[in-house]
């Protein structure tokens, strides 16, 4: 069975030459090279779990770290398609204003300035979110199990920063 919206095992798409239907195809416009065009993929792939492992429903919250990185822009469009409401990260104020601006974000959390379990329980009025999506698992993974609505989940893609924390081994568990 596919997972997400092509099937690489009926059409494998490792090779020199491929074959795939024309309605998966993508004109790539005259100013981009086929180097950009070809990378383009690469942050929506990855965020891809914020699509199709969430649950997320119009109106769930789901908290995006690294706002402004690729992936986290990426995470924030697919968010947004399932109806969720984003509540982003980012580490200044200029960054912060930057995501306010190009993807009318009305919840940006600056993580160097705001306690990140305080501001989700102001935006969600005491619910959490329903989902995490953090691709980088900076310092704040260690509230997670504050930040979620009950059974909720999160997905986490590296570990950039070393660190450990103690939470029930019920929490990372999730049931397939």
């Amino acid at each position: 069975m596919p997972v997400g919206p092509y099937d690489f095992e009926r059409y494998p798409s490792l090779g020199d030459d491929i074959i795939v239907p024309a309605n998966r195809l993508v004109e790539i416009p005259d100013k981009v090279d086929f180097a950009v065009a070809a990378s383009t993929w690469v942050p929506y792939l990855t965020a891809y779990p914020v699509y199709s492992q969430s649950n997320l429903k119009s109106g769930d919250y789901v908290l995006i770290i690294a706002g402004t990185s690729a992936v986290g822009q990426a995470a924030i469009d697919l968010a947004r398609e399932l109806g969720a409401i984003p509540i982003v990260t980012t580490r200044s104020r200029r960054k912060a204003a930057q995501l306010r601006q190009l993807k009318q974000l009305n919840h940006v959390i600056i993580s160097n300035e705001e306690d990140l379990v305080t501001r989700i329980s102001e935006i969600t009025a005491g619910k959490g979110v329903q989902f995490i999506f953090d691709p980088i698992a900076g310092h704040h993974w260690r509230n997670y199990s504050k930040l979620l609505d009950g059974e909720q989940k999160f997905m986490n893609m590296a570990f950039l920063v070393a660190a450990s924390a103690n939470f029930q081994q019920g929490f990372c568990l999730v049931k397939a």
